[in-house]
C-alpha cells in the first residue's frame, strides 16, 4: 500500500469564485479568498476503530461576546488513489474543542450530519440545536463519514486549507490527529501540520449565527465538613443542573440567580438547600452521620376497565366495591409479600375529591428568547410592552429598588410589565399565547407576582376564540386580578378551569393584560412565569385511580399490581408470570401505571429502537439504554446552554434530573454510530 504523505502536499483544486457577503456570517476564516492549492485528508472510517483522521483550526470569540451558532460551513473534495472514482461520504462529522494552551483540548461538541449535499459551493452543516459559546478560543474540525470504509483505498474527504503565503485571516496553523496512524505519519496525538514540513496557513470555514453580550457568571465554592468540623473529601455536590465529580467542590460559570443544591456522601445523610448567586459565593455545608431513610415514591395505577384473565374461565372485571388493590415487589416494607397479607402495601383510591393528576399539553417557562415562539405582544397604549427579566436583577428597570426573584417554578427568567413598558399616561399591555385547543378537563395555570405594594395594578386573563392580534377579540374574561396598595408581593400560583368558557375542540388564545388608567398615580410591577395548559385527568371521577406512597432506599426495584377479593392470593395479578415492572429510585418520584399495560423488557425495546429514554417526562431520574456503547451524554436547555455532561462508557445509565428547572431540554447521546438528539421534559 502506498504511503500517502503526498496528501499533505499541494493538491491542485482549481478556482473558487468569491462569495457575496452573508449577513448571518459571524466569522470567516479565508472564506472570501479566490483559490486553493492545498488540502488535507480529514475522514472518519467507520469500518475500523480508531478510524478517525481529523484536521482542526481555531477561532476566537471576542471578550464580552457570546456567539449563538446555528451552522458551520466548510469546503472540501473527494480523495481517490490513482484517480479511481470513489463514493461520496455518507455524512460529515463536526467537532468543537476547547483550547488547551494553544492546541485542541477537551471535546465540547460533536455532531454527525447525514445525507449532506457535497457538490455545492460549500458544505453547510446546520446544528440540531443552537450552540452557545462565550468568549475564548475554540477549535473546529470537519471530517467526511464513511460508515463501512476500512482504509484509504476506499476513498476519503479532503478539507480545504490555505498556505501561509496566502496571508490567511487566522495566523494559526491547523492541527491533525490520526489515532490509528492510517496515514503512517506517526501523528496519533495532536500535532501542527507545519511540524511535518508543510506550510499550511488555515482551514477554510465560516460560522453562521448571532452575536450577543456574554452572560455574567460567577464561581460557587462549597466547603463540606462533618459535625466535628473535619473536611469531607469525597462528597458529591449537585448545584442546579450541574454535577461535579466526587470531591470537586468548585463550580465555575454559574449564572446569577437562586439555585438548589444537594450534597451526598457515603455514611452521611443527604444535605439540601439553596443559594442565591449574585457574586462569587462560598457555601458551607455540614453533613450529619447516618444513612437517609430513603426517598418518597408514589405509585399510581389506573384501574379503569381493569380485568384479570382467567384461563378456562370467565374474566374478572375490577369492581371497587368488591376488590382491594395491592402492590407487591422487592420492597423493604415486605419482600414480595403475598397480596392481601400486608396492609402496608394496600393501595387507596384517589380522585372524586382526592388528588388530581394533570397531563401537561403546553408549557412556557420564558427561559429562552422573548417573545417565545408563537407568542405576541399587543400594545394599544403605544408602549414597548411586556419584556423578559432575569432573577437577581436589581433595581428593577425604572425603579429605585426592588429585586426580580425566581418564581417557585424555578428558572432564571420571567416576564414583567410596569409603567416604563407601558404608554403615556396609561398602561394597556397584552401578552398573548399560541393557539390552543380545548380538551376535556382543560385548565390553565401560571405564577403571578405583584412586586411593589405602594402602587395599585390590575391584570386580566382573557380568551379569544377568533384571532390573536385584536384586543377586542378577547371578550371572554377568565379572571381579573386586582392588586390594591398593600397587597402581598409574594409569588402566587393560579389555576383556572376553562370548561365553563369553552367547548371541547374549540380553538382559543389566552391573553394576559396589565392595565392602569394613570401610570403616574398607579401601576406597580407585574411578573409572570410558568404558563401551563393541562388536562385534569380525573376531575370528573370517571377514572379509577389507586395510589400508595412508599419510602424506599436508593436502588432498583421490581413490582406488580394485584387484586384481592376475600382471601390473600397471587392469582389475580395484572398478568401471569414475568415480566415484572421495574424502576430505579434515586430521588423522590411519582410512578404512573395503567393496570394490564404489560411491562415490556428494556432489552426488547432497545433491540427494536436502538435507544430508549424513560420515563419521559420525568421529575426525578431518567434512564437511558442503548444497543450500542454510549460514550458520552450531554443535555442542553432551550437557550443552548449545556447543563449536564457525563462520560458514560456503558450501555445504560441513570441521570438525576431532580435539580433541573422545569421545562424542555435536548439530550445528545454520543455512541459508536454517531450522535442522536432526543427531546426530554422535566416536570416538578
Amino acid at each position: 500500500m502506498k504511503k500517502l504523505t503526498f496528501l499533505l502536499a499541494l493538491l491542485f483544486l482549481g478556482a473558487f469564485t468569491s462569495m457575496a457577503q452573508d449577513p448571518d456570517l459571524i466569522y470567516e476564516d479565508n472564506w472570501d479568498t479566490t483559490e486553493s492549492e492545498t488540502g488535507i485528508l480529514s475522514t472518519w472510517f467507520g469500518g475500523i476503530d480508531p478510524g478517525l483522521v481529523i484536521v482542526v483550526d481555531n477561532f476566537v470569540v471576542p471578550e464580552g461576546e457570546s456567539w449563538n451558532i446555528t451552522e458551520f460551513r466548510h469546503r472540501g473534495y473527494l480523495f481517490s488513489v490513482d484517480d479511481v472514482e470513489v463514493e461520496a461520504p455518507e455524512g460529515f462529522m463536526l467537532r468543537i474543542y476547547e483550547d488547551d494552551n494553544g492546541q485542541p483540548g477537551e471535546l465540547l461538541h460533536e455532531e454527525t450530519f447525514m445525507d449532506i449535499d457535497h457538490e455545492g459551493e460549500y458544505i453547510a452543516l446546520e446544528l440540531s440545536e443552537q450552540l452557545q459559546l462565550n468568549s475564548g478560543t475554540y477549535w473546529v474540525g470537519f471530517a467526511g463519514y464513511y460508515e463501512e470504509a476500512t482504509g484509504l483505498d476506499e476513498g476519503g474527504w479532503v478539507v480545504i486549507t490555505w498556505r501561509a503565503a496566502d496571508d490567511p485571516l487566522n495566523e494559526s496553523v491547523p492541527y491533525i490527529s490520526d489515532e490509528g496512524d492510517l496515514l503512517e505519519l506517526g501523528v496519533t496525538d495532536w500535532q501542527p501540520v507545519t511540524e511535518m514540513g508543510f506550510a499550511v496557513g488555515a482551514l477554510d470555514f465560516a460560522i453562521v449565527g448571532t452575536v450577543g453580550d456574554e452572560e455574567e457568571t460567577f464561581t460557587v465554592t462549597f466547603v463540606v465538613e462533618d459535625e466535628d468540623g473535619e473536611e469531607v473529601e469525597d462528597a458529591v455536590v449537585v448545584l442546579g443542573p450541574f454535577t461535579n465529580e466526587a470531591g470537586d467542590y468548585v463550580f465555575e460559570d454559574v449564572p446569577a440567580g437562586t439555585h438548589q443544591y444537594t450534597v451526598t456522601a457515603e455514611g452521611y445523610q443527604t444535605a439540601t438547600g439553596e443559594v442565591t448567586v449574585e457574586d462569587d459565593t462560598t457555601v458551607e455545608v455540614t453533613l450529619v452521620e447516618g444513612e437517609d431513610d430513603g426517598f418518597e415514591v408514589t405509585f399510581i395505577v389506573d384501574m379503569t376497565g381493569a380485568t384479570v384473565e382467567i384461563e378456562d374461565g370467565e374474566d374478572i372485571v375490577f369492581d371497587p366495591e368488591e376488590h382491594r388493590v395491592f402492590i407487591a415487589g422487592n420492597f423493604p416494607q415486605g419482600e414480595w409479600d403475598q397480596p392481601g397479607t400486608n396492609e402496608d402495601l394496600e393501595m387507596q383510591p384517589v380522585g372524586n375529591g382526592g388528588e388530581k393528576l394533570q397531563t401537561v399539553i403546553y408549557s412556557q417557562d420564558f427561559e429562552g428568547d422573548f417573545p417565545p415562539e408563537n407568542w405576541i405582544k399587543l400594545n394599544p397604549d403605544q408602549g414597548s410592552g411586556w419584556d423578559v427579566i432575569t432573577a437577581g436583577t436589581t433595581p428593577i428597570p425604572g425603579w429605585e429598588g426592588g429585586t426580580a426573584t425566581a418564581s417557585p417554578a424555578g428558572g432564571q427568567q420571567m416576564v414583567y410589565a410596569t409603567y416604563t413598558t407601558g404608554g403615556d399616561p396609561e398602561n394597556d399591555q397584552w401578552l398573548v399565547s399560541p393557539q390552543l385547543t380545548m380538551v376535556e378537563g382543560g385548565q390553565i395555570s401560571y405564577y403571578l407576582r405583584y412586586a411593589n405594594s405602594d402602587w395599585a395594578d390590575t391584570v386580566d386573563v382573557r380568551i379569544s376564540t377568533t384571532v390573536n392580534d385584536d384586543p377586542d377579540a378577547f371578550d371572554i374574561i377568565v379572571v381579573v386580578h386586582e392588586f390594591p396598595r398593600g397587597s402581598s408581593t409574594e409569588w402566587e400560583q393560579f389555576t383556572h378551569d376553562l370548561s365553563e368558557h369553552l367547548e371541547v375542540g374549540q380553538e382559543f388564545y389566552v391573553a394576559f393584560r396589565e392595565h392602569v388608567v394613570d401610570n403616574f398615580a398607579e401601576g406597580s410591577i407585574i411578573m409572570l412565569d410558568m404558563f401551563e395548559y393541562s388536562a385534569d385527568e380525573n376531575g370528573n371521577g370517571d377514572r379509577l385511580l389507586y395510589s400508595i406512597t412508599l419510602t424506599l432506599p436508593e436502588g432498583d426495584y421490581m413490582y406488580k399490581y394485584f387484586l384481592v377479593d376475600d382471601e390473600p392470593t397471587w392469582d389475580l395479578g395484572e398478568w401471569t408470570g414475568d415480566p415484572n415492572r421495574e424502576i430505579s429510585v434515586m430521588a423522590d418520584m411519582t410512578v404512573e401505571d395503567v393496570w394490564g399495560d404489560q411491562a415490556v423488557s428494556v432489552d426488547d425495546v432497545v433491540a427494536e429502537k436502538g435507544i430508549l429514554i424513560y420515563p419521559n417526562p420525568a421529575s426525578a431520574n431518567i434512564n437511558v439504554a442503548s444497543a450500542n456503547l454510549i460514550h458520552e451524554i450531554r443535555i442542553f436547555d432551550l437557550a443552548g446552554r449545556m447543563v449536564y455532561s457525563n462520560n458514560v462508557q456503558d450501555f445504560r445509565t441513570v441521570i438525576n434530573v431532580s435539580t433541573f428547572n422545569r421545562g424542555m431540554y435536548f439530550m445528545q447521546i454520543f455512541g459508536e454510530n454517531g450522535v442522536e438528539t432526543q427531546k426530554i421534559q422535566v416536570m416538578k
